[in-house]
């Protein structure tokens, strides 16, 4: 093959690259999650905190108990247990309430689920 065809090559190739090689489907990239869907699950500042790009910063700006996994209460559906696989490490729990730290990156698959009516920040306690 001459110079002149590897160098076409070469730019076809580039080319290829910078167009994405493909749809977000195809390239296994995920749409960004709407507000919309998770509302009556998800406390809006939790859901921010995912979605943010640097949720670190985000977590210390709202007063989130945060370090790979985040600080929440799980409300659960009356009767329901906590479901298995989500990274949930249990504090405590009272009646339908669990205190736990949940892994950012399950906390709206978590929150989708029909054992929880709803996911909040704890309420941190303030002196008299």
């Amino acid at each position: 093959m001459s110079r002149r065809g590897i160098g076409l090559l070469l730019i076809g190739l580039f080319f290829f690259a910078l167009s994405g090689c493909g749809s977000k489907e195809e390239t296994g990239e995920t749409a960004l999650p709407k507000w919309e869907d998770y509302q009556n699950k998800i406390q809006q500042t939790l859901f921010e905190l995912v979605a943010a790009k640097d949720s670190a910063q985000y977590a210390e700006q709202r007063g989130l108990d945060y370090f790979t996994m985040v600080r929440v209460v799980i409300e659960l559906t009356p009767g329901a247990s906590l479901p298995e696989g989500f990274m949930v490490q249990v504090e405590s729990s009272y009646e339908n309430q669990i205190q736990a730290l949940v892994s950012l990156d399950k906390l709206l698959e978590l929150s989708k689920q029909p054992e929880i009516q709803y996911i909040r920040a704890p309420i941190k306690p303030k002196p008299f």
